[in-house]
C-alpha cells in the first residue's frame, strides 16, 4: 500500500508520489481541512480534493482510505466522534458528486487528535491504494 498525497497530485500534474518526491519534501503531506465546528472545507483543501477527484477518475482500479479527525475543543468525545464521521462523509460525498464510485471509498472516523495545533486537527486524510 502506497500513500499518496494530494499536494503532489496537483504539483506533479496528477503523478502519484509515494512520499519521496523533491515536491513532497518541500509541501509534506496535505490533508483536507476544515472550519472549526464545521463541515465545510477550506478552499484550499477544496481545490486539492478536487484535483484528486480528477487522479481518481483516471485511475478507477485504485481505492480511497479517508480518516477523519476533530481537534479536542469540542463539547465531549462522542460530539467530536460524530464531527469526525460527519467531515469523512462530506469529503466521501463531494468525491462521488466528482466521478469516484462510492464503492472504491473505505471511510474511519477517529474522533479526537491530540499532539499538534488545533487546526491541524481539524481534517480527513485520504490514503490512495
Amino acid at each position: 500500500m502506497k500513500k499518496i498525497f494530494l499536494c503532489c497530485l496537483l504539483a506533479l500534474g496528477l503523478a502519484a508520489c509515494a512520499g519521496d518526491c523533491a515536491t513532497h519534501e518541500q509541501n509534506a503531506k496535505a490533508p483536507v481541512f476544515f472550519k472549526h465546528n464545521s463541515v465545510e472545507i477550506l478552499p484550499d483543501s477544496l481545490a486539492q480534493l478536487n484535483d484528486g477527484a480528477i487522479y481518481m477518475t483516471g485511475h478507477r482500479f485504485k481505492t480511497i482510505q479517508l480518516d477523519g479527525y476533530a481537534d479536542e475543543t469540542g463539547v465531549d468525545a462522542a460530539y467530536n466522534m460524530d464531527l469526525s464521521k460527519r467531515r469523512v462523509e462530506t469529503i466521501r460525498d463531494h468525491l462521488v458528486k466528482k466521478g469516484v464510485a462510492k464503492d472504491r471509498i473505505k471511510t474511519k472516523w477517529h474522533g479526537t487528535e491530540r499532539g499538534h495545533p488545533y487546526t491541524k486537527h481539524r481534517r480527513v486524510d485520504i490514503t490512495v491504494k
